[in-house]
């Protein structure tokens, strides 16, 4: 049955003659063009800059990392750990206070560094307090075990913590440095992720927080 023009100009599906190519309506080219584009970008262009990304910032057995200034803190890398962090090759001088992640495997390590007066006690009480206020922001849940006597780099004074739940586990370390500078800060690194997981990266990690020295007095050391 023929249909009539009026019910015709009346359909809104309809779609004229001249507006058609192959049958398709050619007025919905531009954004079928905008759709494939932005596929083409996720599919192909974000995994492509992800990766190289991810081959750059991956870390070499024993190269320096910067914790504060221009090398005024500095701690050693284990290798195959991705990295947000400066390197010496990057130029940059690292303003306190500073944070610098590493991840491997599940497993995430933070090292933040702040100006702090109190000793490495202190500082790890202060870091158990907010974590309590924070109502577990490591996601353990579980039984928090302190290690008073510990050391890290030359012999400097450290305190740990290990926190234990179910299937994962944290270890914190917390410990004072004195910078070229005079500016005295504290440095905590937390260790957190699957258990089985922190206790096989542990022993590398635990290495790299034992390298910590403090660098020679530089123009870019933070003050």
């Amino acid at each position: 049955m023929s249909r009539r023009t009026e019910d015709i100009d009346d359909d809104p599906t309809f779609v004229p003659a001249e507006e058609r190519v192959l049958g398709l309506d050619r007025r919905t080219f531009g954004l079928a063009g905008a759709v494939v584009v932005l596929f083409l970008v996720a599919v192909l262009v974000l995994p492509a800059v992800d990766g190289a990304v991810a081959r750059n910032d991956v870390t070499t057995d024993g190269e320096v990392l910067w914790l504060a200034g221009r090398g005024a803190l500095t701690v050693q890398a284990p290798g195959g750990w991705e990295l947000n962090g400066i390197r010496p090759a990057d130029g940059l001088a690292v303003d306190v206070p500073s944070s610098t992640r590493l991840d491997k495997e599940g497993v995430r390590v933070q090292i933040k560094v702040a100006a702090f007066d109190g000793d490495a006690a202190a500082l790890m009480d202060r870091v158990g307090d907010l974590n309590d206020r924070q109502d577990d922001p490591l996601g353990i849940g579980g039984i928090r075990q302190r290690i008073d006597d510990a050391t890290v780099g030359a012999g400097t004074p450290a305190v740990v913590e290990v926190y234990t739940g179910l299937d994962r586990k944290a270890v914190v370390v917390t410990w004072i440095e004195t910078l070229p500078s005079g500016q005295k800060v504290g440095v905590e690194a937390t260790v957190v992720g699957d258990a089985d997981a922190v206790a096989a990266q542990l022993p590398s990690v635990l290495a790299m927080l034992d390298s910590s020295a403090v660098g020679p007095a530089t123009s870019g050391a933070a003050s």
